[in-house]
């Protein structure tokens, strides 16, 4: 329940692990059908379904396709309408993806054991700021993945070379410092941050 509406997910029948988004007017009375696949696993309380919490009416999922492959959506208008994500400019896909979209991993990833130290991370005090784990492609995989940077509430996306896999972020001082550390199986005494919303990162030691 946010913004004077109710989002619901319906299950469709059997253990499917999918359904239907339907979502209310302001009364919560009556609902229109906003998303249908929605990926929700039975029985394990697991979804992507994450508000961004900087801007009203953003909401980022994912959706099961008919091959079985798992791909993000973004809705700008309170699930009036949802839309793939769109790839940093210069992005290459691999020959056998079918689309070159970008992928964000959530509770769903984890959950595969894709190696996640930090999940989604918006701030309300920094206006369309988002933090995320992905990959390029049709759908999500199991590679590790690299962190991605949107300044603009997810109507686009960079991915700074500085944070090719995985790593621990962090947003402070209402936006104007970024951080993150590398996630590795050995101590590090190095972070990285950036004090123009993600656009340049500098390391210290």
């Amino acid at each position: 329940m946010s913004e004077d509406m109710v989002f619901i997910h319906v299950d469709v029948e059997g253990d499917t692990g999918f359904g239907t988004i339907y979502t209310s007017d302001e009364r919560g009375i009556i609902f229109s059908k906003s998303l249908s696949n929605h990926l929700y696993p039975n029985n394990k309380g697991i979804t992507d379904f994450y508000k961004v919490l900087s801007l009203p009416g953003v909401y980022i999922t994912s959706q099961l396709s008919e091959d079985k492959t798992v791909h993000s959506l973004i809705t700008f208008d309170k699930g009036g309408t949802w839309n793939t994500l769109t790839a940093p400019a210069g992005s290459k896909c691999a020959a056998t993806e079918k689309a070159c979209n970008l992928q964000l991993h959530n509770y769903f990833s984890a959950s595969k054991h894709v190696a996640l130290p930090a999940l989604p991370l918006s701030s309300k005090n920094t206006v369309g700021l988002i933090i995320a784990h992905g990959n390029i492609g049709d759908g999500l995989n199991f590679n590790p993945p690299k962190v991605y940077v949107s300044d603009d509430g997810g109507y686009s996306w960079s991915q700074p070379p500085q944070l090719d896999g995985p790593h621990y972020y962090g947003i402070g001082d209402r936006g104007g410092l970024l951080w993150a550390i590398p996630s590795q199986s050995t101590p590090t005494n190095i972070i990285k941050f950036s004090l123009d919303e993600g656009q340049c990162w500098h390391s210290f030691n």
